[in-house]
């Protein structure tokens, strides 16, 4: 059901003549989606940490209210961008912030956990990350025109 909704399944049918699908400006939507994921997971991390006046991000309220909420839209857009694989987005935007809290504190002993953390709180993103993909994804042609 996922190929079938994702467009996957027409690439196993695929005949060898046929032009690869992965055009340039896929690649330059896949670049510009892996920036505004990351930028923004990083962002979110140290912004909320200097107004909550924490080490860490997630020990202030501000995170769960208006942090998390931003990663997830993030996602959204960055599905929309690049709909093809969105899983990706809703990881980038959650674990560049475990990468601006290891380069902070590289020798914290709960990375591990906070780790699994971070890997349940991008659940929601990688979920409006396909749902970006799935509803602008639907609005483009799936190969381009032919000349």
């Amino acid at each position: 059901m996922i190929l079938v909704a994702t467009g996957y399944h027409k690439n196993f049918s695929r005949a060898e003549s046929e032009e690869p699908r992965y055009t340039a400006s896929m690649e330059r939507e896949t670049k510009t989606a892996c920036v505004i994921t990351v930028l923004t997971g990083a962002a979110i991390w140290l912004v909320i940490e200097k107004l909550g006046h924490r080490r860490e991000a997630w020990d202030c309220a501000l995170y769960f209210k208006a942090g998390i909420p931003l990663a997830v839209l993030a996602a959204a857009v960055a599905g929309a961008i690049q709909p093809a694989r969105p899983w990706r987005w809703g990881l980038l935007v959650l674990f560049s912030q475990a990468g601006v809290a290891f380069i902070q504190n590289p020798t914290g002993n709960l990375m591990p956990l906070g780790l699994i953390v971070f890997a349940v709180l991008s659940i929601p993103a990688i979920m409006t990350a396909y749902l970006g993909a799935w509803i602008f994804g639907r609005r483009r042609p799936a190969t381009p025109p032919s000349a």
